[in-house]
């Protein structure tokens, strides 16, 4: 829940949820049967080969996942910035699932959504921890190559005021480090201001591209989503095994970048369309959805188990018989 209340002697007191969602409820309410606050989605869980039905509150959500810890400041002030984006955002699918066209600020606030979800995952901080772990470990390694090493840089973290243990002995550390019993953990400041860098550079690519709006043609035909729901697609088959021809980024013209919107509205990015809006007929929806499942991290999400994809053998199936797995 965002808010909870707690009632001591007799007055009301607010409390701030600390279950923080990376991927905003208000977006996966868009691939629920109601699109409302109370519908259910439909998961596909890849690691407990599961599919299940549950509200949005209980997908895409880890604690403290934006909280900052800065002297005189709120905690909680970048979710609640994010919290108040998100309202904007939801308005704006709104109006393209009234008929609006995809221009103007309904536009621009889109972007800044699809530029935020493209860098906001557990997957990717974890992507960043490790990068940095090969760094400072190879850092620590050097520092710990022998005891005057460590004693010069200890003495230089004390000076420049870092806490230590300073009853720690060198052969303690070197041990632990031997052992390689240790992880290399980011700060969530770190983390949240890598994420607002690196969502300013992909922010400034998108309007490069440009813009189709693809809508379901049947009412029970559906776009799904999932854990990873901005797909960086390499549509260019190499004729033959290149590396660079493999690469996909924002930057790339090799690359489309698809967002699922709703369960009725998808975007495509690309420099070769021509902008405007279009019907999804069945193989289209099938081939789109099937991109969105290629790219997923843990988990699928659906409006229902019937979505329509393409299997591993090219025949249009749907999403309970390509996956087959078991209903909890």
């Amino acid at each position: 829940m965002y808010f909870t209340e707690l009632v001591i002697h007799g007055l009301k007191v607010k409390l701030t949820s600390r279950n923080h969602h990376y991927i905003p409820q208000f977006y996966l309410r868009g691939f629920t049967p109601a699109m409302k606050k109370k519908s259910p989605i439909t998961v596909f869980d890849f690691d407990q080969k599961k599919m299940f039905r549950t509200n949005t509150l209980n997908v895409c959500g880890n604690r403290d996942f934006n909280r900052i810890d800065f002297e005189g400041t709120n905690p909680n002030a970048i979710e609640e910035i994010y919290s108040g984006f998100e309202s904007k955002a939801a308005n704006s699918i709104r109006e393209l699932e009234k008929g609006a066209p995809f221009c103007g600020e309904n536009r621009d606030i889109i972007f800044n959504l699809i530029a935020l979800l493209a860098v906001r995952s557990p997957q990717l901080r974890e992507k960043l921890r490790e990068a940095h772990e090969v760094s400072l470990k190879a850092l620590i390694d050097l520092i710990l190559s022998n005891e005057k090493n460590w004693e010069s840089t200890k003495s230089k973290m004390i000076e420049n005021g870092r806490s230590i243990d300073v009853g720690t002995t060198y052969a303690e550390v070197k041990c632990c480090q031997e052992k390689n019993e240790y992880k290399i953990i980011l700060d969530n400041n770190y983390n949240i201001k890598s994420e607002l860098e690196s969502m300013d550079a992909v922010l400034q690519s998108l309007p490069k591209r440009n813009w189709v709006l693809i809508k379901s043609q049947k009412v029970d035909e559906h776009f799904i989503t999932s854990d990873n729901p901005v797909v960086l697609d390499n549509f260019k088959i190499p004729k033959e095994k290149n590396f660079y021809e493999n690469l996909v980024g924002f930057e790339l013209s090799n690359t489309n970048v698809m967002f699922p919107l709703t369960k009725n509205l998808l975007l495509l990015g690309s420099y070769y369309l021509k902008e405007g809006t279009i019907q999804a007929d069945r193989a289209s929806m099938a081939s789109l959805n099937r991109i969105v499942f290629n790219h997923a991290y843990k988990q699928l999400y659906a409006p229902a188990s019937t979505f329509l994809i393409y299997d591993y053998l090219g025949k249009i199936s749907t999403g309970e018989k390509f996956l087959a797995f078991e209903s909890k």
